[in-house]
């Protein structure tokens, strides 16, 4: 019996990962019709930020990721603490944790000014020495 309850759980992990892929790849690069897609994910490791929750499943993600397109982890070390723009820290208001004021004017979220960020420099690492620091590639079955 506690076998059966164990695949039935298996069952259920595999079913809402694909569900989280095909959301969150879209169906094309599930199904291996899309080679258009290079994913940058966070190579950090932190707590959960509410104390008593669980981690995500971040490890498991990736790698579930990574049998549909390429992962390349990232370093994200200060990406939401400076901007995009000017790459100077953001100037906070006391009370706002997800919004920054650049030093050149702009208003910035905290998370698409991250994004970029990473992306920029992703960007910069794959084509200043024509290394591509993928992780991991696709699997081909």
């Amino acid at each position: 019996k506690a076998l059966r309850m164990r695949h039935s759980s298996d069952v259920a992990e595999q079913r809402a990962l694909n569900k989280v892929a095909r959301e969150f790849l879209g169906d094309d690069a599930v199904d291996g019709t899309s080679d258009a897609v290079v994913l940058l994910w966070g190579r950090g490791s932190f707590r959960p930020g509410t104390k008593g929750a669980p981690s995500a499943p971040n490890q498991k993600l990736w790698k579930y990721f990574a049998r549909f397109v390429p992962v390349v982890l990232v370093n994200e070390y200060r990406s939401s603490k400076h901007s995009f723009c000017c790459g100077v820290e953001l100037k906070r208001p006391a009370k706002s944790k997800g919004i920054g004021f650049c030093a050149c004017g702009r208003v910035w979220r905290r998370d698409p000014s991250a994004a970029l960020r990473i992306a920029h420099n992703y960007y910069n690492a794959t084509t200043s020495d024509g290394i591509s620091r993928t992780a991991l590639q696709r699997q081909k079955d």
